[in-house]
């Protein structure tokens, strides 16, 4: 290995070294991708499939090249999780077995009946299927609740599951489930602790205050935004015609549906901060240090007006968002970290929150212009700031709300979820039942509606 490790390391390289089926949960900015190359490297391993997000495609290869001996004899092939979606019967039958398969970002298969899921742990044809050595990298293995966990454990842990092992005996035991009389609901949780234990030695978990003391801290800040009667009109006036006709759930009535009623409250809220939020991420820039800030929002519009509000303050700014290809996104994080007249970044949230690396080097404060239902994105995309190769500062994260909008319910929602998501990952709780989810949903109709 070209790279030193550094001894936790050393001890995730010889975890999943020892394992044929391996969880490596280790917080991001940990370096997951480095022990997984150095796992191989000691195994000597020949040929190795990676299937990560496409947004990181370009760094996986830097890291090898970066990481490894120009004399291995590896052979790497590293693809996105819709191109495995796409060409797994292809893959398999002209590359052969694989040695080892790498799940790079693997909470991406949290949806058992999705596409990829199938196209990785399929029981006959799926990718994961073809490799001796099974590797899932994910610094939150859990973005909401534990039936997330489900897809990676039945393959990978299905033997420490027993006799929990289908999907319905899972659901009981450790998510709550209960027939509420359409279905038997599977959002809550119960027994963290027992299913925490299941999971010793199968999977390792190591957080930046285990094994980097050194590093600086995070400090997450909520930021009420003052918003004016005529920057909330358009958001008042959807309320009212929402609340002026009748609402359906089911599929039939789509357009109709409670869940596009949010999605498009929560869209307007994002569209009516832009100003307050420009305003804010201005003053940030000129005084902070140094005077380079990230941004985070979910939808394009919001994205380019952002952009534009800004680059009217005379800010340099690059945009990051699906649908570029990798040489662009790279592109945007150089310009980002070498130019001195780049000043903001803005990503989508999914898009940018994971699998970036290099903006801890200029940046340590970031702005969420736009929030998520789910605290591990919100998680995952502060640790692009909080990880090694940082500035030595803390990070700050200043999440933009509108007090009194849907918003609100958001922020009440990432209170309940992350108390569930911490239980279980420390692995040191008491019995955690559905309850602790709902005390905080059931307070609204919205967190219902959102299937939290």
């Amino acid at each position: 290995m070209k790279k030193a490790l550094r001894p936790f390391q050393q001890a995730g390289r010889d975890f999943l070294a020892a394992n044929y089926h391996a969880l490596l949960a280790d917080e991001p900015g940990l370096g997951k991708t480095l022990q997984a190359i150095a796992a191989v490297e000691k195994l000597r391993l020949k040929k190795v499939l990676v299937v990560c997000p496409a947004s990181v495609r370009l760094g996986w290869n830097q890291e090898i090249e970066e990481s490894v001996d120009s004399r291995t004899a590896t052979d790497w092939t590293i693809i996105s999780y819709n191109e495995a979606a796409g060409a797994a019967k292809r893959l398999t039958e002209y590359a052969g077995p694989w040695d080892a398969i790498i799940l790079d970002e693997a909470h991406f298969l949290k949806t058992p009946d999705s596409q990829r899921t199938r196209a990785i742990f399929k029981n006959d044809t799926g990718l994961a299927r073809r490799a001796k050595y099974k590797w899932a990298l994910t610094g939150t293995p859990v973005l909401n609740r534990p039936r997330e966990l489900y897809p990676i454990l039945k393959t990978l842990a299905g033997d420490k599951l027993k006799p929990y092992d289908n999907f319905t005996a899972y659901a009981y035991r450790y998510c709550g489930a209960y027939w509420d009389g359409m279905a038997i609901n599977t959002r809550g949780a119960s027994r963290l602790d027992e299913l925490a234990a299941r999971l010793n030695g199968f999977w390792l978990r190591r957080t930046k205050v285990d094994v980097l003391p050194e590093l600086p801290r995070r400090i997450l800040s909520r930021i009420p935004l003052l918003l004016s009667a005529s920057d909330l009109a358009p958001v008042t006036a959807a309320e009212l015609g929402i609340a002026n006709r009748e609402s359906y759930l089911s599929l039939a009535q789509e357009g109709y549906a409670q869940l596009g009623d949010l999605a498009t409250l929560l869209r307007l809220t994002g569209e009516a901060k832009v100003g307050k939020s420009v305003d804010f991420i201005d003053d940030l820039v000129e005084t902070t240090f140094p005077n380079k800030v990230v941004v985070f929002a979910r939808h394009r519009n919001v994205i380019a007006k952002l952009a534009e509000g800004l680059g009217g303050f005379g800010h340099g700014v690059v945009t990051y968002v699906g649908g570029m290809n990798d040489r662009e996104k790279q592109a945007a994080v150089d310009r980002f970290v070498t130019d001195p007249t780049c000043t903001v970044f803005i990503g989508n949230i999914q898009a940018a929150g994971t699998g970036i690396n290099g903006l801890q080097k200029v940046a340590r404060d970031a702005v969420f212009a736009e929030l998520s239902w789910v605290p591990g994105e919100i998680g995952q995309a502060i640790d692009r700031l909080h990880r090694m190769g940082g500035l030595g500062l803390p990070v700050n994260a200043y999440l933009l709300h509108a007090p009194g909008t849907l918003e609100s319910a958001v922020l009440g929602v990432h209170d309940g979820k992350q108390a569930v998501i911490d239980r279980l990952l420390d692995g040191a709780s008491p019995l955690v039942d559905a309850s602790l989810v709902g005390s905080v949903a059931d307070k609204s109709y919205l967190g219902e509606i959102m299937g939290i």
